[in-house]
């Protein structure tokens, strides 16, 4: 493994590997649901989503389009602390896929009709939620298992208030002030040349610098239950 660090704190990991002509690409950034503001469950989920939906550079469709013509695939994921972009491609598309990140990352536009659609997929998961016995024990041990106001009790995929309340701003915002190059990380694995990858991560993301460092969610203080106790909960 062949690590590296940009000027902007941005970290860089190669792993090369023959066994075939494709690469493995995965850009991770530090913010997930733990960052969600109060009241907008769900906005790191909704903004992680719209990232494919259109750039300063690229609409949506053209993303989409170009990404097809190469073969590749590309998809978006979001969890408590991460959200990361993966791509599977020939070597020779990796610098494309590269540059496809970097302004996904760095230059989403959010447009209005998209959000919308987005919206009403995370409000159809939460719909769906309501029939599924593991997601409802698992939002119940959760909920037993950290107070109020936690940013591990929060609903990663939101609710139907929160999701409802989503505007373009409310995603600019949440992108603005949480995504940062520094503790970023972009992993490459396959038959490419290392040199080649810190060369063309400079060109997609290098010149990505913001100021400070967002830093990790407040935690309350919470010392755990006082006393064991039995609960019974029933699943409909």
């Amino acid at each position: 493994m062949i690590r590296a660090e940009l000027a902007n704190g941005m970290k860089l990991l190669v792993r090369p590997s023959a066994i075939s002509h494709s690469v493995a690409i995965r850009f991770c950034l530090q913010t997930g649901s733990v960052h969600d503001p109060a009241g907008k469950e769900g906005l790191a989920l909704a903004t992680g989503l719209m990232l494919e939906e259109g750039t300063r550079k690229w609409t949506g469709k053209e993303i989409a389009e170009r990404v097809d013509y190469l073969g590749a695939e590309i998809e978006a994921a979001v969890d408590k602390h991460s959200t990361v972009l993966s791509a599977s491609a020939l070597e020779a598309d990796a610098e494309e896929i590269l540059a496809l990140f970097g302004a996904m990352a760095t230059l989403p536009v959010f447009p209005r009709a998209e959000l919308e659609k987005v919206k009403g997929q995370l409000a159809t998961s939460i719909r769906e939620e309501r029939h599924d016995t593991r997601a409802l024990a698992l939002r119940s041990l959760v909920g037993l298992l950290y107070p109020a106001r936690h940013p591990y009790r929060g609903r990663g995929g939101g609710t139907a208030a929160s999701v409802r309340s989503f505007t373009r701003g409310d995603l600019a915002r949440f992108h603005a002030e949480r995504y940062h190059p520094r503790g970023a990380i972009l992993v490459v694995v396959g038959d490419i040349d290392p040199g080649r990858v810190r060369r063309v991560a400079v060109r997609a993301l290098g010149r990505w610098r913001k100021k400070g460092d967002p830093g990790p969610p407040a935690v309350p203080d919470w010392a755990g239950p006082r006393r064991p106790a039995a609960r019974s909960i029933v699943v409909p």
